[in-house]
């Protein structure tokens, strides 16, 4: 291949590249976008959902968008903010539905976990709320194993549990109810756990988070690992990671 040649091929490669492969705006705004999550289902579809908000601030509306056949919709509310939303996470399952939890609340005093799932058919159905507490709860992930929505989140506890756990939730789907009570599974004390990381796998949890004596650290990166249902009390903790 001559240096002519050499040169058209890497100029074509560049803009076939960029095309397929390059950055896309998904927000197409000028006020805050934050926190994007992502997930593709078996039929190659995308959902990107966010936080919006004209502040430097991590909560407000969420917005998404959909790619499929490679083309991107247009930029929609999500609409399922009832005041203002926190952390969107989503999983997808094997039926191709997407599932979302976040966090709903002005403050760390009336801050609560909900789920939603998208159906790319039918669109948003109508949020749930995971459990009511008198407590902030926040930070949540999400884990779809099968049949079942498997959700843990950070947790302020009460007395004499005076810091904040990685508690966790799950129900079946179709269920009508989420279930009246939670896993505890850090029981931190007086600590503060937050930012799980996790994965339910054959009913058996695995379960990463951060631990420490204060809102802002020092921080230790611990581990448990139990089947669901266990009581999470007597697991031993492996860490500091």
């Amino acid at each position: 291949m001559n240096m002519k040649k050499f040169l058209i091929f890497c100029s074509f490669s560049i803009l076939l590249f960029s095309s397929v492969y390059g950055k896309v705006n998904v927000s197409q705004n000028d006020s805050w976008s934050s926190r994007p999550s992502v997930a593709v289902n078996k039929d190659g579809v995308g959902l990107v959902v966010w936080v919006e908000n004209d502040r430097e601030y991590e909560s407000g509306p969420f917005y998404y968008r959909v790619k499929k056949e490679g083309e991107w919709s247009a930029v929609k509310k999500v609409g399922i903010i009832a005041k203002t939303g926190w952390t969107p996470l989503l999983d997808v399952d094997a039926n191709g539905i997407f599932h979302l939890t976040y966090s709903d609340g002005f403050s760390v005093y009336d801050r609560e976990v909900y789920y939603c799932a998208y159906d790319p058919d039918s669109g948003w159905q109508n949020p749930e709320m995971i459990y009511l507490s008198p407590h902030n709860s926040a930070w949540p992930k999400i884990n779809i194993e099968g049949d079942r929505i498997h959700i843990g989140w950070t947790h302020r506890n009460t007395s004499p549990y005076i810091g904040g756990d990685i508690v966790m939730i799950s129900k079946k789907m179709g269920e009508k109810n989420w279930p009246n009570n939670y896993e505890r599974i850090s029981w931190s004390a007086n600590n503060i756990s937050g930012h799980i990381a996790f994965k339910v796998k054959n009913d058996k949890i695995f379960a990463s988070y951060m631990e420490g004596t204060a809102d802002h650290g020092p921080w230790r990166l611990l581990h448990k690992e139990a089947p669901r249902g266990s009581n999470w009390q007597t697991v031993p903790v492996e860490g500091p990671l």
